[in-house]
């Protein structure tokens, strides 16, 4: 997904050119994720939300700057771990969710009432991941919890799509915003659920490959013009 929407946005440009008077957009969105390469072998569609800024260089033109705060949830996972060696099976439940924040060019260009934009925007990536785990051994329950987080630099190449269906006084506008991007960047910590073990009581241990934060989204939310 990520090279096709790079073709999109380098179509984009030369179009912001014949742009008219750009405002200021503000817009909130749901985001569903799907990941891709070896982050989806350990994980399942992320859930969660966007919050995007679209800032013109000036008010006449369609070069601009886009900014971006999402946060997309992984669906907690529960699974029966078998045991290795000594240790015994073990019950696991994990939460997780993977954060981006960025900032980057912005071209667009006006179809009609309609506005679509692109952007590439340079940030970093934030996984965060509760897990905590349960096991039975000689009649004594041992049960263990623990909170990681990682950071790595990250991009993100972004396609919009803007209908206003309201115009109110002093220029603004209330409009729908869809759109779809690929998130990509440098290694993160991000748990094998297969691996957890518990040794004692409150020790918890488990593997934590390094991935990169491979995701595509789609989003659909409101936007308001200034």
């Amino acid at each position: 997904m990520g090279r096709p929407l790079f073709a999109l946005l380098l179509c984009v440009a030369p179009l912001g050119a014949q742009s008219m008077a750009t405002p200021i957009r503000f817009g909130v969105a749901w985001t569903g994720g799907t990941p891709h390469g070896d982050l989806a072998t350990i994980s399942q569609p992320p859930q969660g939300f966007t919050a995007q800024l679209s800032l013109p260089l000036a008010r006449n033109t369609a070069i601009g700057i886009r900014a971006e705060f999402s946060v997309l949830t992984f669906p907690e996972r529960i699974l029966l771990v078998a045991p290795q060696g000594e240790d015994q099976e073990a019950t696991v439940s994990a939460r997780g969710t993977i954060g981006f924040t960025g900032a980057g060019p912005r071209f667009e260009a006006r179809l009609g009432p309609a506005v679509i934009s692109g952007g590439l925007m340079a940030g970093f990536v934030r996984v965060i991941t509760d897990a905590s785990a349960r096991s039975e051994q000689d009649d004594e329950t041992l049960s263990a919890t623990i909170s990681l987080s990682d950071f790595a630099f990250a991009g993100k190449a972004a396609l919009d799509l803007y209908v206003p269906v309201y115009h109110g006084p002093y220029g603004t506008a209330v409009g729908f915003v869809a759109g779809a991007d690929w998130t990509t960047g440098g290694q993160v910590a991000f748990p094998d659920l297969r691996t957890f073990r518990i040794a004692s009581q409150s020790e918890l241990t488990l593997q934590l490959p390094k991935v990169p934060p491979n995701v595509s989204t789609l989003r659909l939310g409101i936007a308001v013009e200034l």
